[in-house]
């Protein structure tokens, strides 16, 4: 990540450096300067800022410092603002207060019936009750984290055959209710952005996080800063077909990679050649610790079509990246 010396694209710098403190927190003005491409002068004043509004902290210069200016370290405050977190899955929502790091509190999970009227009682018992908690904090906005797709403009929530998850503006009401910054994302976006800075996909400048559960779904990086997700985009490869005359899937297409290598269906299929009754996980256990022909088998099967939906995937890329106007 590269920043820009232009007070027009002060905000951006400003982010910019937030993302090198938060995974690579100890960092040093200097080290700022070099990774950014920001003047030390540009780096300063915008340290300053943050410093002054107790988002980071600096600590106490080192002394063993040759020559020169000792230098001291940066990090995140305690005092930096939190966020309210609810993420939302089918009955159920998980609330939390989650601080810039990702560091999240007051967990809980209530369960909610496929009625709108159950959904936003529940949502807004949530919501107060941590609000009553974090009286104290310094609340910046409320997150939602939702598992299905979300308008990446409006934020609207979209969930195929959900009784009232259809084009479903809750930003609006949550903003309406609480008078503050309301976020939507998609769940498999939230995990991405935390691989593409703390974990394996922190120097990569693109890369595709495939998520395999229940569902298979993926999210796509280019160029370091755009992210594209949404199964109808075209760019799920969850719902790329590997046979053109295979299995039906839920969307309507035919051999749909999620298909074959989702969990569930590959829990049926371990089910059926072993004759054994266990889940995903189970099966996973029960091969570790003692090699099975036929669950290695299936394995093998499931890396196979994964691997052949990549490289189509792979191939893809330039009419997608065409598509989308992120080339």
């Amino acid at each position: 990540m590269r920043g820009l010396n232009n007070k027009v694209v002060s905000s951006q710098n400003s982010l910019l450096l937030l993302h090198l403190i938060l995974s690579e927190e100890g960092i040093s003005r200097t080290e700022l300067s070099n990774r950014s491409g920001l003047t030390k002068m540009t780096v300063t004043n915008i340290i300053n800022e943050y410093l002054k509004s107790d988002w980071i902290v600096e600590s106490k210069p080192s002394q063993s410092e040759k020559q020169g200016r000792p230098i001291g370290s940066l990090f995140i405050s305690d005092g930096a603002p939190k966020f309210i977190v609810a993420e939302i899955s089918e009955k159920q929502i998980a609330f939390g207060l989650s601080d810039i790091k990702g560091n999240n509190s007051f967990r809980q999970v209530k369960e909610y019936e496929e009625t709108e009227s159950s959904f936003l009682e529940t949502l807004y018992s949530g919501i107060d009750a941590i609000l009553r908690l974090a009286i104290s904090k310094r609340i910046k906005g409320i997150c939602v984290s939702f598992d299905g797709d979300v308008d990446p403009i409006s934020g609207d929530l979209n969930k195929a055959n959900h009784p009232f998850f259809k084009d479903y503006n809750l930003v609006t009401k949550l903003k309406q209710r609480y008078n503050i910054e309301v976020y939507t994302s998609n769940s498999i976006d939230n995990i991405a952005v935390f691989e593409r800075y703390f974990g394996l996909g922190r120097d990569e400048d693109s890369f595709l996080y495939i998520h395999i559960d229940s569902e298979v779904t993926s999210c796509l990086y280019i160029n370091g800063k755009t992210r594209i997700v949404n199964s109808n985009s075209g760019t799920n490869i969850g719902h790329l077909s590997i046979d053109y005359n295979g299995l039906s899937c839920g969307c309507g297409n035919r051999g749909c990679l999620q298909s074959y290598i989702s969990t569930s269906s590959m829990e049926k299929k371990l089910r059926d050649i072993t004759k054994l009754k266990s889940d995903f996980k189970g099966f996973c256990e029960m091969q570790s610790k003692k090699n099975d022909a036929r669950i290695d088998w299936a394995f093998k099967d499931m890396m196979d079509k994964l691997g052949f939906a990549i490289i189509s995937f792979l191939s893809l890329l330039p009419v997608i990246s065409v598509l989308t106007g992120t080339r």
